[in-house]
């Protein structure tokens, strides 16, 4: 029933993927809703999947919803902001949602798939964007970063990780705040949204639940009552969501945060129904993060052995991945990279070196 993850998904997510008798479930088998078209899942949510370059696709949900105006739907996660996209929700507003009216829409995070047509989407409906105030932040900067040459710093930084000339020229020559250019300009003012808030959609409760590691501050929504999460990212069914070093935070811990939200999300009912962003909706959420938990730690202890010798970045790539990184694949695999690094370098058992051309060296500490 789960799909073949795509090329890069599969480069970034080796330690997320999991055999097909991993312990879920798929209540609607591999059942999706065609472009256009709403499939309900639960009570008063409705499912949406657009199609996109990489991944293929995106899950979007549609909610039962109420303000002062009456009844109406809230718009959970908007696609990117490109004409495809943008033609989809054409369809479904004209289609199965014509004459229904749009209350609000709430983004999970700041990720272009996710964020990049919400500002149009409520420029055009005349709604609120409703977000988590880190991705919201977040969301603006990739906007507002569009056009520019990487700055010296962030390409320092890049040549820190034992890039070549020749992958440093490519990197300039695609240019900084490359997302940006699929998202669509961000409203100036939103409404917060942040851990434990309960929403009221139409009556029934959801709570927002943060998730963090993926992204800054991952809102999820859940209704207890019902069993439902609308997970986003934080929770996939066939691969695990990318876990990287930001380059605007070079001396994070997204590992940390990552196996943190874990455990937290580990302790919901096993019957949960996940509403993941990409895949197939499931039961079985306590399964599927325990070997997620597993996984990303056999992979920290076999990079610590890795480390008996001093060792680059791009010397990590071998190790952790299965073919061979080039291209846009570079910046996604450095932060990977970087965030197993960082995790072992905050438990004490990694230290880096940086050499007398700025390349940082991890080595082991026993």
């Amino acid at each position: 029933m789960s799909r073949k993850p795509s090329p890069d998904e599969s480069l970034i997510s080796d330690g997320g993927r999991v055999p097909p008798d991993a312990g879920r479930v798929y209540p609607f088998g591999d059942s999706t809703p065609a472009p256009g078209e709403l499939i309900t899942v639960a009570p008063g949510v409705r499912w949406v999947r657009m199609t996109m370059p990489n991944p293929d696709h995106i899950n979007l949900w549609v909610v039962e919803d109420r303000d002062e105006q009456g009844d109406g739907v809230a718009l959970i996660d908007a696609g990117l902001g490109v004409p495809d996209c943008r033609e989809t929700w054409h369809q479904l507003l004209k289609g199965p949602l014509a004459g229904v009216r749009v209350t609000r829409i709430i983004v999970t995070h700041f990720h272009p798939d996710h964020v990049g047509a919400a500002g149009w989407l409520c420029e055009d409906l005349g709604v609120r964007l409703w977000m988590t105030r880190d991705e919201w932040m977040f969301a603006a900067m990739q906007c507002a970063d569009v056009g520019r040459s990487p700055p010296p710093g962030i390409v320092a930084l890049w040549r820190s990780n034992g890039w070549s000339q020749e992958q440093l020229d490519d990197a300039t020559n695609v240019g900084w705040g490359v997302m940006g250019r699929v998202i669509s300009p961000i409203p100036p003012s939103y409404v917060r949204i942040a851990e434990g808030d309960v929403l009221d959609f139409a009556g029934e409760r959801w709570r927002v639940m943060i998730g963090r590691g993926h992204c800054p501050e991952h809102a999820c929504l859940l209704n207890e009552r019902t069993g439902v999460l609308i997970a986003g990212d934080q929770v996939l069914p066939t691969i695990s969501a990318l876990v990287a070093v930001q380059v605007s935070e070079p001396f994070g811990n997204p590992m940390g945060e990552w196996l943190d939200s874990i455990d937290r999300f580990s302790g919901l009912p096993p019957d949960t129904l996940v509403l993941p962003s990409h895949g197939l909706p499931f039961i079985g959420i306590d399964t599927r993060l325990s070997v997620i938990r597993k996984r990303y730690h056999a992979r920290l202890t076999k990079l610590y052995h890795f480390l008996s010798e001093p060792r680059r970045v791009v010397d990590c790539f071998p190790l952790l991945f299965r073919r061979e990184v080039k291209g846009m694949a570079l910046f996604s695999a450095s932060g990977e990279v970087l965030a197993h690094l960082r995790w072992l370098e905050v438990a004490g058992r990694a230290k880096r070196h940086i050499d007398d051309d700025g390349i940082i060296w991890f080595s082991a500490v026993h």
